[in-house]
This record gives structure tokens, sequence and C-alpha cells, in this order.
């Protein structure tokens, strides 16, 4: 889409020489058919549990929900929580074993 950005660096960490870096033949792909993405994740972090919610995906036959205790490594196959049919997952704090946490959810086609 249009709001896709990549970034690169380069860098060295020896004082005194030069960085130099190249890219080339970029390509990006995926399913065309691949369904939308779910939209809208709600939170609702209760007592002694955490309610999440999120918009339905036109095409998905379900969905992937993610946890981790770090915010830039969610998406990781050690990290899939569960798969569910529905757009309303209910975890218990105690399955949450992280002081702060993070979900993700991918559509399933």
């Amino acid at each position: 889409s249009d709001r896709m950005m990549l970034q690169f660096i380069a860098e060295d960490y020896g004082p005194g020489s030069l960085v130099e870096a190249a890219v080339d033949d970029i390509r990006i792909t995926g399913a065309p058919s691949a369904p939308e993405p779910p939209r809208g994740l709600v939170l609702d972090v209760q007592f002694n549990q955490v309610v999440l919610h999120w918009r339905s995906s036109e095409d998905a036959s379900g969905y992937r929900v993610y946890l981790s205790g770090e915010r830039g490594n969610v998406i990781r196959p050690e990290n899939l929580l569960t798969v569910v049919s529905d757009t309303t997952l209910t975890v218990p704090l105690s399955d949450i074993p992280y002081e702060q946490f993070y979900f993700q959810v991918t559509a399933i086609k």
C-alpha cells in the first residue's frame, strides 16, 4: 500500500572508515487473495482477565492471536497463543506470563 516504508541502515562501528551500502532488485510479493487484516483491536483489562475484540475481516476463516512480552517481536511462531474463528477472545491474566504484554491478531484465509 501507499503506507508501507522500508528502512535500510548502513553503519560501521570502527572510527575513520568509509561506509558503503547498496540495495538492488527489491521485490515485495503477497497473496492477492489474502484476507484484509483485522482492524479495531480493543483490549479490555478486567479484574482477572483480558478481553480482546476486533472487527471481522472479509474472507477470513479464522484468526491467529499472538502474545509477547516484547513489542517488536510479537508475530513469531513461538508467540502463537491460539487460533479462533470468532472476533472475541478472553484470556485469563494468569495465562499471561509478562508484566507488559502485546497482542497481535492476523486473519487466516
